[in-house]
């Protein structure tokens, strides 16, 4: 059985991940 609070703290990870990424994107395209 997988714990609990590991998963929490994968998926969190898994947004700020994609957060970052969605901020340098966005980023990149005011540049333009």
């Amino acid at each position: 059985m997988f714990n609990k609070d590991f998963e929490i703290h994968c998926l969190v990870f898994q947004l700020n991940l994609m957060h970052i990424f969605l901020t340098i994107t966005i980023f990149k395209y005011h540049s333009l």
